[in-house]
């Protein structure tokens, strides 16, 4: 337990330090590193292989291979009905400073997604908000169309209900999905050619 501890303390030490570097100082890291996890990255996508993409994050958070693994993560549990667990690496993603804004786009909307499947309404109406006044120009694909994005007038959470065809009463519950719509929905973080349902 003493070692463990010794462990955990020396991680958290190392990731504040990391977490306040200066752009060139991410820039160096990523020289570093960015090589080692994205081949570590690929080779877990390549394999359906949920721990070596979650080892990515733990281990090269700060690269842009350790962003690409926490979308994957938020999305895969997100589209199989685990919210809590979405929200957690939405956050995870979101807590790294000088974030490409694609990248922070993705995660602040699948941090929203994650609260309204969680049945935090609110929570995830001020995350959209937040969302769509940030990135303006971002959009939401349903099949082969793009899906007009809220107004300022709309209520966001019940446009991402419609959306992602969530049964409002049943908000908050394991299983969410009316039919086929929300697997329907291209949503940020998605595998290449498809939603990551392969993953195990």
């Amino acid at each position: 337990p003493g070692q463990s501890d010794a462990y955990r303390s020396l991680k958290a030490e190392a990731e504040s330090v990391l977490a306040t570097l200066p752009p060139e100082g991410l820039r160096w890291y990523e020289t570093q590193f960015g090589a080692t996890a994205r081949g570590k990255l690929d080779r877990a996508i390549q394999n359906a292989d949920l721990p070596g993409m979650a080892a990515v994050l733990r281990c090269y958070f700060y690269t842009k291979a350790g962003e690409e693994a926490g979308l994957l993560l938020t999305n895969y549990h997100f589209k199989r009905g685990r919210p809590s667990v979405a929200a957690l690496y939405a956050r995870r993603v979101l807590r790294k400073r000088n974030l490409e804004t694609a990248v922070r786009s993705d995660a602040q909307f699948l941090l929203a997604a994650s609260l309204l499947m969680n049945g935090q309404a609110e929570q995830a109406e001020r995350s959209l908000k937040l969302w769509r006044a940030n990135y303006p120009d971002s959009t939401l694909q349903l099949g082969n169309q793009k899906v007009d994005v809220f107004t300022a007038d709309d209520s966001a959470a019940e446009w991402l209900a419609r959306v992602l065809g969530i049964d409002e009463s049943r908000m908050g519950l394991p299983r969410f999905w009316n039919g086929h719509v929300a697997q329907s929905v291209k949503l940020p973080g998605d595998l290449p050619g498809g939603d990551g349902a392969e993953l195990a």
